[in-house]
C-alpha cells in the first residue's frame, strides 16, 4: 500500500484516528490531483506509473470500508484517479484506467456487499446489497 494505516503504534483517540485516515485521503488526493502520475507516464513509461497508481487506488478501497463516514470521500477519490486516466484518448492512459477498473475498483469495491463481505455472483442480489457510494462509483 502506498500509505501504511499500522505505522501509528499505541493506542489512539477516536478523532486522533479520524483525523490520520483523512490526512491518507488528502494525501492520496494531492497526488492524483497534481496530474504527476499521468505526466510521469508520459515521461517515463507507464509501468512504473501503473504500480503506484493500484497502490493508490488499494489504498482508497482500504477508506472506503473503513468507517461509513469515509465512503464518499473515498469514492470521490476513486473515480478521480480513473478519470485522471481516462480522460484524455491516449492508449497508455486507457490501459492504466482499465488496469485500476478490472484490478482494484471491481474486485475491491463492486463485487462485495455493502457490508463489505464477497458475495455470490447472482449480480441482481449482489447490486440489491450496494450501499449508496458504492452505486455511484458503478454508475460511474
Amino acid at each position: 500500500a502506498a500509505t501504511d494505516p499500522n505505522q501509528i503504534t499505541g493506542k489512539k483517540k477516536g478523532s486522533e484516528e479520524r483525523d490520520y485516515q483523512f490526512g491518507r485521503l488528502f494525501g492520496v488526493l494531492s497526488i492524483v490531483r497534481s496530474n504527476i502520475l499521468v505526466l510521469q507516464g508520459d515521461e517515463n513509461g507507464y509501468e512504473e506509473t501503473k504500480q503506484v497508481a493500484t497502490a493508490l487506488a488499494m489504498d482508497l478501497s482500504e477508506l472506503f470500508w473503513l468507517k461509513k463516514w469515509m465512503r464518499e470521500p473515498a469514492a470521490h477519490g476513486i473515480t478521480t484517479l480513473v478519470r485522471a486516466f481516462s480522460e484524455k484518448n491516449i492508449a497508455e492512459h486507457k490501459e492504466v484506467a482499465k488496469h485500476l477498473v478490472e484490478n482494484v475498483v471491481i474486485p475491491k469495491l463492486l463485487l462485495v456487499g455493502s457490508n463489505g463481505e464477497e458475495s455470490e455472483s447472482d449480480h441482481t442480489r449482489l447490486v440489491g446489497s450496494f450501499c449508496a457510494e458504492q452505486l455511484g462509483v458503478a454508475l460511474f
